[in-house]
């Protein structure tokens, strides 16, 4: 509820991410008390992994956050670019809550509406939380989250905020960002061909806004395997993969280590325990049990995960030798230094700094290596091509037949009544894949579906009566 905007944001400068306030209060907490603690207050680093991550990155936007609030941060799997970061239609959010709380919402939903802040102020924690259980978000999107206030998330060019803060950065992802994106059942099971189809196109839909046949049938050309005769369901289900994981994450995140390597010094990372069996996946947040020193029981302990390929006490030396790295970042803002890896494979491998050229990263895994230009072809397609489509599409409007502003729940993923798996709000409290949010709509809570109108908001008004 620290997310919730009850102005819809953007222009009006009403503060709105009262969450993201909170961190920068404990960061300025950490800044002013930090060397009663022997800590040292211009050597903090920050450390977060897919929404923290989103948050780190909006922090180093904003324009109300002090420049030596922190000096390096760690962002992993997660950036502000990425499409699931960011609320849309906040407004539409906060009305739907209202009126799922019982709360008076006004007949013009772009009026004033004191009266539903009020009630929502007023209103017992258990029955809104409740209430917000209740508010669909589009498949793969938040329904709570940040979102533009003008204040502390500002509009604007993100590129050209990112810039402006002299900070070390190291980015990591992994190579199956969107395993818990499609929930178990298809993780285990594998993906068909009209699944495939549909959670892509589900996809393009409630994350780009025009030329989405175009977007769409690039996509699918990418993603496909045209040299097999037959592919199997878990070949798909890793193509499937790695087009939402492309899409949604690993290519925003390299956007954003071009944008950021003008100016500051980044290091980027790929977490890849490499299997010997064919078709075998790791499981999200496996790599956290390398980051804290837990080592194996994060990576086998997530439902579904498959048997790491890795065992100890190979695993235990590799989380020594990444909880080594962390800590020199931490220490000099270089990973490389102080020089002291404990084991010969890291000791003989130096990471590279990132640029845009060459886009090189350190392979974590066993042996550690050093690659570049990660799938460029396929992030290219991202990062380019798709905007470019998009950007020539605008002065068009859809086709009034086509499936881009169809209503058949069998063309989509995530349908309120389908027989798919759930799909949770990136932003939920119960985290993704859990029962918080309930099943998205992707239908009828696409962007442009979510700006109410005001009869919707009266026969909304009419369904809770």
């Amino acid at each position: 509820m620290r997310f919730l905007n009850t102005y819809g944001g953007g222009t009006g400068g009403v503060v709105s991410n009262f969450a993201l306030l909170d961190q920068i209060a404990a960061l300025n907490w950490v800044s002013e008390n930090i060397q009663q603690f022997n800590g040292d207050p211009k050597r903090v680093t920050l450390f977060g992994r897919d929404t923290g991550a989103a948050c780190i990155s909006y922090l180093m936007e904003s324009p109300i956050v002090p420049q030596d609030l922190f000096h390096r941060v760690v962002m992993v799997s997660g950036w502000s670019g990425c499409p699931w970061s960011r609320v849309s239609a906040p407004l539409s959010v906060t009305l739907r809550l209202a009126v799922a709380a019982g709360c008076p919402v006004p007949d013009d939903p772009a009026a004033a509406h004191p009266r539903t802040v009020s009630c929502l102020r007023s209103a017992p924690l258990e029955p809104l939380m409740s209430a917000a259980r209740q508010v669909e978000s589009p498949a793969f999107m938040p329904a709570w989250g940040p979102s533009e206030d003008g204040v502390v998330v500002a509009g604007g060019r993100r590129r050209a905020s990112l810039g402006h803060r002299q900070v070390q950065v190291m980015i990591g992802f992994t190579p199956w960002e969107a395993w818990a994106w499609l929930g178990e059942s298809l993780v285990t099971k594998g993906v068909n061909d009209i699944t495939f189809e549909r959670v892509a196109r589900t996809w393009v839909r409630n994350t780009r806004h025009h030329h989405l046949r175009e977007v769409l049938a690039a996509a699918l050309q990418e993603y496909t395997d045209w040299t097999a005769v037959k592919p199997s369901p878990e070949v798909r289900r890793n193509l499937l993969f790695h087009l939402l994981g492309d899409a949604g994450m690993v290519a925003p995140l390299h956007q954003a280590a071009d944008a950021l390597a003008h100016h500051n010094k980044v290091f980027m990372f790929l977490c890849d325990l490499a299997s010997r069996v064919p078709g075998q996946i790791q499981a999200p947040g496996w790599e956290l049990g390398l980051i804290w020193g837990t080592g194996l029981s994060d990576v086998t302990r997530s439902a579904g995960a498959p048997s790491p390929p890795i065992r100890p006490p190979a695993l235990t030396q590799l989380s020594e030798d990444v909880i080594t790295l962390l800590t020199n970042f931490a220490k000099s803002g270089d990973p490389n230094l102080p020089r002291e890896s404990p084991s010969p494979g890291f000791a003989a491998v130096a990471w590279p700094r990132y640029k845009p050229e060459t886009r090189q990263y350190l392979r974590i895994g066993v042996p550690p290596t050093v690659g570049s230009q990660y799938r460029a072809h396929q992030l290219a397609l991202w990062s380019w091509l798709v905007p470019e489509l998009e950007a020539a599409g605008k002065s068009y409007p859809p086709d009034p037949n086509s499936w881009e502003v169809s209503t058949d729940p069998n063309l989509f993923y995530g349908v309120e009544g389908s027989d798919m798996p759930r799909v949770g709000s990136m932003m939920s409290l119960g985290g993704l894949g859990g029962s918080y949010g309930g099943p998205p709509d992707c239908v009828k809570a696409s962007y442009e579906k979510l700006h109410l109108t005001a009869d919707e908001i009266q026969h909304l008004t009419r369904q809770v009566l």
